[in-house]
């Protein structure tokens, strides 16, 4: 009998140091787990933060160029909330292009585009498609876009004010020589 009780002591002991070691392993790792979360989130809030100021318009979009995220200014420039461009086709339906989700699987610039608003209106935007890859996975898009209208308008005036001193050279009265520094 004293015996077993010995045998069953030692067993219960083995079992107590197992259990005391396998805890303070869970608790070692929960807190790691813990620090994780914390370290999570506050990186999670910098990349909202960053997205959420960006004073370019910023589109995620998936496989089938349906909206997944879009950024405040992506909002205020084409006049939809973010529910509205919910899972739409962004490609067809805000940037006109037909080539649908071919098109998001390639790096694509243009600098001289029209996006449509909500209202129907046009505005000149340049924009850039980069294809998001995850582990050699083409798994959606981003699109940037920029309003150019303000450039737009300078380069008219610009143009404008070209042809008239063009057009005041070839209709001056008098005749005009122009030098350089150096003559």
């Amino acid at each position: 009998v004293s015996k077993a009780y010995r045998e069953a002591d030692e067993g219960r002991y083995l079992m107590e140091r197992s259990l005391a070691i396998s805890s303070t392993e869970l608790l070692e790792l929960n807190r790691s787990l813990s620090a994780s979360r914390v370290e999570l989130a506050a990186e999670r809030d910098r990349l909202v933060a960053i997205f959420a100021s960006l004073g370019d318009g910023l589109f995620v979009l998936d496989t089938q160029g349906e909206c997944i995220l879009a950024n405040p200014a992506a909002e205020r420039l084409l006049g939809l909330t973010c529910a509205e461009l919910g899972r739409r086709d962004v490609l067809r339906d805000i940037a006109g292009l037909s080539a649908g989700a071919q098109a998001l699987a390639e790096a694509r610039i243009d600098d001289d585009a029209e996006f449509r608003r909500a209202d129907g209106t046009r505005i000149p935007v340049s924009y850039a498609i980069t294809p998001i890859s995850s582990a050699g996975n083409f798994v959606g898009a981003v699109l940037v876009f920029r309003d150019i209208a303000e450039r737009k308008r300078a380069l008219q005036i610009m143009e404008r004010e070209r042809r008239q001193l063009l057009d005041l050279i070839a209709n001056a009265p008098t005749a005009m020589a122009m030098f350089d520094r150096p003559m």
